[in-house]
């Protein structure tokens, strides 16, 4: 029936996983990854265009650098 487009397909989200209660109570350690080795990579984030302004759906991941002092 699905191959006909005669029965109606409903999806349903994943549940989110649960969170542990060891880590939402900081009992948790951590460890620093430092890559050793000549590995290439890409900033995560770039400095704004200065000369636009930026679009509203784009403030919650831009970024300006703020003057010292």
């Amino acid at each position: 029936m699905s191959a006909g487009d005669r029965a109606p397909i409903v999806e349903v989200p994943a549940r989110p996983p649960e969170r542990d209660p060891e880590i939402a109570a900081g009992r948790y350690t951590w460890e620093q990854f430092v890559p050793v080795g000549d590995w290439l990579a890409r900033e995560l984030l770039i400095p704004a265009d200065g000369d636009t302004e930026p679009r509203v759906e784009a403030l919650g991941s831009s970024y300006v650098s703020l003057p010292l002092g």
